[in-house]
């Protein structure tokens, strides 16, 4: 799983999101479903992305998503360009405020609606 995740840590961020939802799932997909694939969370299984886990634990909105997303926790590297320091932080390509905002509104959407893609982007 460690390796899966720096693989995918270390993935080139997606080019800019203006197509909405389709290009946060595939920022989701290509930064984040090694670790979160269908919403779960396979380094610490008793933190997923489901709507009761992430209120639980203290991010039930978009903005509280995204301050995850961007300096990380616990095990779980951040992600934004302004995470720090430099040891809790992806040594991948980092992810802009809108890019971290995009993702964040994407998981909350997907938890609240129980995760019915899996987490994979959507196929046009």
């Amino acid at each position: 799983a460690a390796v899966a995740a720096a693989a995918i840590a270390l993935a080139p961020v997606p080019p800019a999101l203006a197509g909405g939802e389709a290009d946060a799932g595939a920022l989701f997909e290509a930064k984040c479903i090694a670790c979160h694939v269908g919403g779960g969370n396979v380094v610490a299984r008793n933190k997923t992305l489901s709507s009761a886990d992430l209120s639980s634990h203290g991010y039930a909105d978009a903005a509280a998503v995204g301050t995850i997303i961007e300096g990380g926790a616990g095990k779980m590297p951040g992600f934004g360009e302004s995470c720090e320091p430099r040891g809790a932080c992806t040594f991948g390509a980092r992810l802009s405020p809108e890019e971290v905002q995009a993702l964040a509104e994407y998981v909350v959407a997907q938890a609240d609606a129980g995760w019915p893609d899996g987490g994979a982007a959507a196929s046009s």
